[in-house]
């Protein structure tokens, strides 16, 4: 019997897809400078952005840089990827929002719980095909027509030779 390679693909792209982060609200005030953040604009707060930065986003993730008595600042990745001297670069900038085009804050947060079933789901299909890949069923022949001895078992990045009788 042959494992699909959907078979094993499938649970580690649900995993991934669980994530192990969720984001939690966090009240302005007591979220410390420099934090990671993801701000919720309001619909008026989101066209002054695009007016001033050209930037058109529901929400705008960044560190928290600064706050004042009547706006916020975050450091904003605004151009990412862009080629320069053989390697990557991000190009970032300083946005001034007002405090009440702020709906909200939201922090990441470790989700304890995401990250289990990440992780269990991850070594279950390892060890499905682990267990797979060295069951010792017989092979096929040089034709692909007739079982054959096992010659040898391949394992990614491992080959283990069996010398059998034949």
């Amino acid at each position: 019997m042959r494992t699909s390679l959907y078979g094993v693909l499938l649970p580690i792209m649900t995993a991934s897809l669980l994530g192990c982060f969720n984001y939690v609200p966090v009240d302005m005030e007591t979220v410390p400078l420099g934090t990671e953040v993801r701000a919720h604009l309001t619909t008026e707060g989101r066209q002054a952005l695009w007016a001033r930065t050209g930037i058109q986003r529901e929400l705008l993730s960044g560190t928290l840089m600064e706050q004042r008595a009547s706006s916020v600042v975050f450091w904003v990745r605004s151009v990412s990827g862009f080629e320069s001297d053989a390697s990557f670069d991000n190009l970032y900038q300083q946005i001034d929002i007002p405090r009440q085009d702020v709906l909200r804050l939201d922090r990441k947060k470790l989700d304890v719980f995401r990250t289990g079933a990440t992780v269990a789901i991850g070594l279950g299909a390892a060890g499905f095909t682990l267990y797979n890949a060295l069951k010792g069923e017989p092979g096929i022949s040089v034709d692909g027509t007739e079982p054959g001895p096992v010659d040898n078992i391949r394992v990614p990045f491992l080959l283990v030779r069996l010398f059998l009788p034949h």
